[in-house]
């Protein structure tokens, strides 16, 4: 798995995993909206996404709204993968954000294939602690940062998770800017850092006046200190 947990992102799979998933999975193409899982459905499924980017809901007994949101963006898995070991009594939804390619395992597939070859069973519960301590970290943000800093810490986690030469971007003095990937809807950052939509619109206000944040045509430009801040700002809980 990705031995670098970011908070609010499914981390990817390691690329032995992902080969098993792509020769046992069943591709399926869904549209922006479409419902990916529930929890107790009759057929669990664990979900590889191949493209696109869905969103995972978890809600807490007696509660119509989420306790936690995150976003899985290729190379994560998502369906029954964080109940897989665990019976929890927590309630799921995952969607798809934007159209998904999407590949589907049925549980006890993966099980068997993890019983005849225990490393399997390892990389999975592995995989599972990994998801786990990235939505602890999501939590833990939330609770020790403001709105602002909260919406910097998304951005440079959707940063870092969205492209592979992110890193090396982030640390190149010559750049002063950096584009960022397209966004999800703001209404969907504000609900996965803990905010009204309003102080997220007023947050982005606040830094375009300030310099530091910008629309060329369509793409997103945020200067590179900004990002590097709030990186600098979140390695406090590594």
């Amino acid at each position: 798995m990705d031995k670098t947990s970011i908070p609010w992102f499914v981390p990817k799979v390691s690329p032995a995993l992902a080969v098993i998933v792509r020769n046992l999975g069943h591709k399926v193409t869904k549209n922006r909206g479409d419902v990916l899982y529930k929890s107790d459905n009759l057929f669990e499924r664990v979900i590889y996404v191949q493209s696109g980017i869905a969103a995972k809901a978890v809600f807490l007994p007696g509660f119509d709204t989420s306790f936690f949101v995150s976003l899985a963006l290729p190379g994560s898995l998502i369906g029954c993968i964080d109940t897989l070991y665990a019976n929890d009594q927590l309630s799921r939804q995952h969607w798809a954000v934007t159209g998904c390619e999407l590949l589907t395992v049925p549980r006890e597939l993966l099980l068997k294939l993890a019983d005849h070859d225990g490393r399997w069973h390892r990389e999975l519960a592995g995989y599972n602690a990994g998801c786990n301590f990235a939505d602890r970290l999501g939590l833990m943000v939330s609770r020790a940062g403001e709105s602002e800093r909260r919406l910097g810490v998304f951005l440079v986690a959707f940063f870092l998770r969205s492209s592979g030469a992110a890193v090396q971007e982030l640390y190149d003095d010559k750049k002063e800017w950096i584009a960022l990937p397209d966004l999800p809807p703001r209404r969907l950052i504000a609900q996965i850092i803990g905010c009204e939509v309003s102080k997220v619109d007023e947050i982005l206000l606040l830094w375009i006046r300030g310099g530091i944040f910008k629309k060329i045509h369509r793409s997103l430009l945020i200067r590179r200190e900004k990002l590097l801040e709030n990186l600098q700002w979140l390695s406090q809980f590594a």
